[in-house]
């Protein structure tokens, strides 16, 4: 598998970071806990080294 040129990944996790902050802070406003914030930054690690 390719991996993909360093600025799109970057740029990627950069808007992908910014819709998961914003998505768990709409949550705890309703008092919810970030339940699967692992899995979510598991995806974030993968798409900064270019494997997804």
């Amino acid at each position: 598998m390719t991996k993909r040129l360093p600025i799109i990944r970057h740029l990627r996790w950069l808007i992908w970071s910014w819709r998961v902050e914003q998505h768990y802070a709409r949550w705890a406003e309703l008092g919810m806990l970030p339940v699967n914030r692992e899995h979510d930054d598991r995806v974030l690690d993968a798409i900064w080294r270019g494997e997804r």
